[in-house]
């Protein structure tokens, strides 16, 4: 099992294990997915249900790929206050679907 940094905070007990996802809709009907706490994870998918469970398979990857480099997860009032994230991307928050996506299932690990 990989010792991945998000699973890891000051209380054990309760390890943070999900990330904010912003689902966003694009001009041909897609739902495009992005992560303000891992950059260049995205997932698409034609409804919201297909780019969410898309979106859980991204993060696995991207969780594989950096291991222990991957960020810790920012609870959404935090990530509403980054505002340079949304201006570097060009969203607007309330153009987005918020959902939180869970790392767990696609790498094995037991449900907290």
């Amino acid at each position: 099992m990989n010792n991945i940094a998000p699973l890891r905070r000051s209380d054990p007990q309760h390890p943070l294990t999900h990330y904010v996802a912003l689902l966003l809709p694009t001009e041909i009907g897609e739902w495009r997915v992005l992560f303000p706490d891992v950059s260049g994870c995205e997932a698409r998918g034609f409804t919201v249900q297909d780019a969410t469970y898309a979106a859980t398979a991204a993060l696995a990857r991207c969780a594989a790929v950096k291991g222990d480099n991957l960020p810790m997860p920012r609870s959404l009032m935090q990530i509403e206050s980054d505002r340079d994230w949304f201006k570097s991307n060009g969203i607007v928050l309330n153009e987005a679907v918020v959902t939180m996506v869970p790392l767990w299932p696609m790498l094995g690990y037991l449900q907290p």
